[in-house]
């Protein structure tokens, strides 16, 4: 179920161009309708996570897209996807293939997972003609392309990435009544079924089913190595027990982002991405189970980090109307709990020392009525 703002849902003209310069394109995607869409849905406790990641996405683009209207479209064709997997179902329930799976909870739940696999990924079967073969999807490899962790471009272009194709491949098993939870496995990410995630994993990103044998070798395989058997099994068992929540989601969807944007230099993109990072934080601590966990969705270190991130990000695009904001954050850096925190180096600790000294930190009536508990913690 989506969360939209309603009244955001009218016609936006462009909000960027490119005569628009880096200071004004940032201002912009910070007071934009899909930003102002993804904070107000973050607030809520029914809001899911691919709503959630479509609206990133519709921030990130230069569009003028309606927001709500992404999201809508996106729904509408995994409407679609699931239709097609279920089409799929009955046509095997009608040559009497499914006696077994219905009596076995874990198989239907199985036979449900390898119907979307088919559906999503191709079988070269005669009957996909349900979904012509050139529609299939496929794992691509292209991770510092931004577009494959934006859900509706994966779902014009048929790729993506693991975090973006497992939301798709978990709506069209939500859709069939056979809810999954995503595992945030190390360099991958996996689903499992919502009820028992210990039954089988699903590798989204090529649509396999995983055993639960297999499973801790996949997982091996990507730990370190020489690890002992006993932490293999240990950190696959806390896997299984953590599934991913909304924020979790909606953190590595960004964290993948602002990876792609540092690549790049893109300023005003990282700095949107630190940004919503720390939204992430900000109302993933108010919800009271997440708040408790003691794997939060942004590490403290992280949100440190990200903090600093938006300061440099708003230095360098020379935005003067937030120097104050900047400073606080440079200076939460260095100073008491949140610098011991941060783990800066003595040098990096000199270089922001050195840094705060510019006139751009004085220049706009920064530091003077100022607290940094104003400012995201």
């Amino acid at each position: 179920m989506s969360c939209i703002i309603p009244f955001l849902a009218a016609t936006v003209g462009a909000l960027f161009s490119p005569n628009v310069s880096p200071l004004a394109e940032a201002r912009l995607r910070t007071a934009s309708p899909a930003r102002a869409e993804f904070e107000y849905a973050l607030k809520q406790p029914n809001a899911d996570e691919l709503s959630l990641v479509v609206l990133i996405g519709a921030e990130e683009r230069h569009a003028d897209d309606i927001p709500s209207s992404v999201v809508a479209e996106v729904n509408r064709q995994i409407d679609e996807l699931s239709e097609a997997a279920e089409t799929r179902m009955k046509f095997d329930q009608m040559l009497g293939a499914t006696q077994l799976e219905a009596a076995v909870p874990s198989l239907a739940m199985e036979y449900a997972c390898t119907a979307v696999s088919t559906t999503l990924f191709g079988s070269g079967a005669p009957d996909d003609g349900i979904l012509q073969q050139s529609a299939t999807f496929y794992g691509s490899q292209q991770f510092y392309d931004p577009a494959n962790s934006y859900v509706d471009q994966v779902l014009m272009r048929r790729s993506g990435l693991p975090l973006s194709l497992s939301l798709v491949y978990k709506a069209c098993t939500e859709r069939i009544d056979t809810p999954l939870v995503g595992l945030n496995a190390p360099g991958h990410l996996l689903l499992a079924p919502a009820r028992d995630t210990s039954l089988f994993a699903v590798d989204p990103f090529v649509g396999e089913l995983i055993s639960a044998d297999q499973l801790q070798d996949f997982v091996g395989e990507r730990l370190p190595p020489l690890l002992p058997a006993p932490l293999i099994d240990s950190f696959v068992q806390k896997l299984l027990k953590t599934p991913m929540n909304r924020f979790d989601w909606v953190a590595r969807c960004l964290r993948n982002l602002r990876q792609i944007h540092t690549a790049s230099g893109d300023l005003v993109r990282l700095l949107g991405c630190s940004e919503r990072l720390l939204l992430v934080h900000k109302y993933a601590m108010m919800d009271e189970q997440v708040a408790k966990s003691s794997s939060p969705p942004v590490p403290r270190n992280e949100v440190l980090q990200c903090e600093r991130e938006v300061a440099m990000c708003l230095y360098k695009l020379r935005d003067t109307a937030r120097a104050a904001e900047a400073r606080a954050y440079l200076q939460r850096s260095i100073e008491g709990q949140a610098a011991w925190e941060a783990q800066l180096s003595d040098e990096s600790k000199a270089q922001v020392e050195l840094l705060l000294s510019e006139p751009y930190f004085h220049d706009a009536k920064t530091g003077e009525g100022f607290a940094l508990s104003d400012f995201a913690a």
